[in-house]
């Protein structure tokens, strides 16, 4: 017997007064829906309806069932309805997680772009530099530099990250472009302080297949991108900033990069979320609005084509980041 059938058809036959009227409603043929009902009655070992030949009423004992059978069904089918809406149209908390720097200066713009399109979704966006436990702490996706080993977790690459030595035009103007990498010692540059460890960030530069690291001696050292990216752009020195945070200013013409065939780029930005099969929608679509968003933009890394150009413009200044000067320098 199907009981919730059975429920369906005794509810619709006690309103109605007619087996005959239920069964029209229910679909089905009034010889169904009296032989449902009957299943039920002896399923619960009591007589619900008073039959005649030209009514039915209902027994005391099927009073008091309906009294309970009438508000459970009730309830049983606005769930049905509210599961299928949330199916239907997208509601609930998605909760992320991504560093401080790509939080204020890419993903906040783009969760409010994701929210116009889908006003149901909530969602809760935790900035921290620090890798968080996405299962334990019940995160949904996470966006993070490098990969992380985890196999409870899938990995998706979005772009590379490139460390990009730049200036303002104004500031290589007043002061003059650096010849070479050791030229950065006598013009005034910017450091970042790492904000766990409190230590002074080393510059990173390519020498052949090899990262070499060169101590800045900052004229402006601060613990926040935000405002080293500011102290650039304000031309207090020169900075080597991520490529997320400078591409778009460089592409604005604000910032100018210098040795580029030295930048290093070791790291990439990927968007991490757990490894099961049925991810819930609003989940699913915030991760694939991101993966487009985010997924090879050339407005957050400097492609090839813009390294070659950006590179012929700076050989007509003299500009010089070969592996000797490099070694030199550092």
């Amino acid at each position: 017997m199907d009981q919730f059938k059975a429920v369906d058809a005794f509810v619709r036959a006690a309103k109605l007064g007619s087996f005959g009227k239920a069964a029209v409603e229910l679909g089905v043929t009034q010889q169904q829906a009296s032989k449902s009902i009957r299943q039920l009655e002896d399923h619960l070992g009591v007589r619900l309806f008073n039959r005649t030949t030209r009514s039915v009423s209902l027994t005391q004992d099927g009073e008091r069932f309906f009294a309970d059978a009438d508000a459970g069904l009730s309830r049983l089918v606005q769930a049905f309805a509210a599961a299928k809406t949330g199916v239907e149209t997208p509601s609930g908390n998605v909760r992320i997680t991504a560093p401080y720097a790509l939080a204020n200066h890419q993903l906040v713009a783009l969760l409010a772009e994701f929210r116009h399109m889908h006003p149901g979704i909530v969602v809760e966006l935790l900035v921290d530099d620090h890798v968080s436990d996405l299962v334990a702490q019940r995160i949904d996706l996470g966006i993070r530099a490098g990969a992380v080993q985890d196999g409870r977790l899938i990995a998706r690459k979005l772009v590379p990250i490139q460390h990009i030595v730049c200036a303002t035009p104004e500031f290589l103007a007043r002061h003059g472009t650096p010849k070479d990498i050791g030229d950065l010692h006598r013009l005034s540059c910017t450091s970042f302080r790492h904000i766990s460890s409190g230590k002074v960030v080393p510059w990173e530069f390519m020498s052949g297949d090899q990262v070499q690291f060169m101590d800045i001696h900052g004229a402006f050292i601060t613990n926040d991108v935000d405002a080293e990216l500011s102290a650039v752009l304000e031309g207090l020195g020169i900075g080597q900033l991520a490529s997320f945070i400078a591409v778009p200013h460089i592409k604005a013409g604000r910032l100018m990069p210098l040795f580029l065939e030295a930048m290093t780029q070791r790291y990439a930005l990927y968007l991490y979320y757990a490894s099961r099969e049925h991810l819930p929608l609003r989940v699913r679509l915030l991760r694939d609005f991101l993966t487009e968003k985010l997924e090879n933009n050339e407005q957050l890394y400097l492609t090839q084509s813009a390294q070659a150009m950006t590179k012929r413009l700076n050989k007509s200044t003299g500009q010089r980041s070969s592996k000797k000067a490099l070694v030199k320098a550092v």
